[in-house]
């Protein structure tokens, strides 16, 4: 059974003869409900204290939670863009790999080109040397033959004085000769 303080002010006690002494007993009961009432107030205030204490504990575990999810939450969206900016690093690596790749692609093969066209250079010198070689001979020659060509043409016209001035001697000496004739017969 529970009592209350009321309960103890309210409670009567049966009336004998030589029982205790009344203002005593009421004294005490007095004093007794006054303690319980001031232990009621007191679990009333603890109570009250403890109901504000378990709602801050559930606004602290509450809040805890949202830490919690917060956390979990920044260290998902921390690992996805880890994961992500690996991705994005691994990708570009990649990208840049493949482009270094068709780079070095295209420089081999405009260096392979210009080997070719040098090769080629080279063999265009070498005709056009021999051409030009070829040229230089064949107009050495052909001055070579100009030079016996005027050489004999010298010695004809010499000839040819030579043949004029002994056909003018002897035209000359024609009179003469037939003066010698005429004589001699």
């Amino acid at each position: 059974m529970t009592l209350t303080a009321v309960d103890l002010r309210s409670i009567e006690f049966p009336k004998r003869f030589r029982g205790y002494d009344r203002a005593e007993v009421d004294s005490f009961l007095k004093t007794l409900a006054d303690e319980l009432e001031e232990k009621d107030r007191e679990l009333a205030e603890l109570r009250s204290r403890a109901s504000r204490l378990e709602t801050e504990l559930t606004e602290f575990r509450n809040l805890e939670a949202s830490l919690q999810e917060v956390l979990m939450t920044a260290q998902k969206t921390a690992e996805d863009t880890r994961m992500n900016s690996v991705k994005e690093a691994e990708l570009l690596l990649r990208e840049a790999q493949l482009k270094g790749e068709e780079l070095i692609a295209k420089t081999q093969e405009s260096l392979s080109g210009i080997k070719r066209e040098l090769v080629e250079l080279h063999q265009l010198r070498a005709n056009y040397v021999m051409q030009f070689r070829g040229m230089i001979d064949s107009h050495r020659s052909m001055l070579e033959e100009l030079e016996r060509l005027q050489e004999g043409a010298r010695h004809l016209r010499f000839v040819k004085k030579a043949d004029s001035a002994e056909a003018q001697a002897l035209r000359a000496a024609e009179p003469i000769e037939a003066l010698k004739q005429r004589l001699d017969e």
